[in-house]
């Protein structure tokens, strides 16, 4: 029994020590799970407090920056002449002192488009802390006769730019053409919901607008040069080329050829002393209609010039000829007789 008791103990010591060693095997993976889960912990925490660290210091140097650095010491402006830098500073909204990236670029740049002479304007932020503004000024391109003897002054996209100016001496004078509307407005621009009133106003100076640019544009091609030209008939253009001669264009139509033609006439075919009138409203000839009170000039003043032959031929040759009747048999007259 004793025996049998001994062995029974040391197989339940056995299983015991087993058991023991078995939770041992069990409780080590557990424990590593622990500490694993431990150290991510430790390093979640360390991940966030560098990222805490990180964001405080981004909002005191952002508050920083908005506060006390950044201050602007300047402000400059370039490409403008029409106006004082003084009166553009102003206009941006921003001073000295003002911090550099609150300073309202948006806005400013609307106020210094409202001026006349600006056509385009940038506003630049550099460092050290300076606001740049680069103007492209507007050109004046026509000067439009007004009704009390100055001028309104516009650009080639139809802005005005100043009224009652005098004549600049680089812009050709344009009579008979006026425009409506303040400096810094588009009278070609009918505004939303427009009466039937504006929209004709808005038509006719988009009219205008555009016989300027073509008339400019011919002029530039040709090479010619006037001293003024009348718009007051759109289907008879006239410009005065020199004290002595008038130019009759006729319509726009062709009005480069019609130009290079005239400045031909004027410069190898007119002799010296010709005062009176072109008429080059047909195009490929023109028409020298010399006054009544110069009878040495030798052109005579029914005559054309044509640029085909490159002379001056009567109007009537230039006339297509009829063709000729075909002659009637004998028999045919016979018949016509005895009826």
């Amino acid at each position: 029994m004793g025996l049998f008791r001994k062995k029974k103990a040391k197989k339940r010591g056995d299983r015991g020590q087993a058991v023991q060693q078995e939770q041992a095997v069990v409780a080590q993976p557990a424990q590593a799970k622990r500490r694993r889960r431990r150290r991510k912990r430790h390093k979640s925490n360390r991940i966030l407090y560098y990222i805490l660290v990180l964001l405080i210091l981004a909002i005191v140097g952002v508050t920083l920056s908005l506060t006390v650095f950044f201050k602007i010491t300047a402000i400059t402006v370039k490409g403008v002449n029409k106006y004082p830098v003084e009166a553009i500073q102003q206009l941006t909204g921003i001073s000295v002192g003002d911090n550099l990236f609150r300073a309202d670029l948006k806005t400013a740049r609307a106020k210094i488009m409202e001026l006349p002479y600006v056509e385009e304007v940038a506003l630049k932020r550099t460092y050290p802390p300076v606001i740049v503004v680069e103007v492209t000024q507007a050109k004046p391109v026509a000067a439009l006769e007004e009704a009390n003897g100055g001028y309104t002054l516009i650009s080639a996209d139809g802005r005005i730019l100043e009224r009652d100016a005098q004549l600049p001496a680089e812009l050709l004078p344009i009579s008979g053409a006026e425009l409506q509307g303040n400096p810094g407005d588009y009278p070609a621009q009918a505004p939303k919901k427009a009466s039937e009133e504006e929209l004709a106003l808005a038509e006719e100076s988009a009219e205008i607008i555009r016989m300027t640019n073509y008339l400019l544009q011919a002029l530039e091609e040709s090479g010619l040069v006037l001293q003024e030209v009348d718009f007051s008939d759109r289907y008879n253009i006239l410009a005065q080329y020199s004290e002595d001669i008038v130019v009759e264009f006729g319509s726009e139509s062709e009005l480069a050829r019609k130009m290079k033609l005239v400045r031909e006439v004027i410069d190898n075919q007119l002799e010296a002393g010709f005062r009176g009138v072109l008429y080059a409203g047909t195009v490929g000839k023109v028409w020298a209609d010399p006054e009544n009170n110069v009878p040495e000039i030798s052109i005579p003043d029914h005559y054309v010039f044509d640029e085909k032959t490159g002379t001056y031929v009567d109007p009537a040759e230039l006339q297509p000829k009829q063709p000729a009747q075909p002659a009637q048999e004998d028999g045919e007259e016979d018949e016509e007789e005895e009826e």
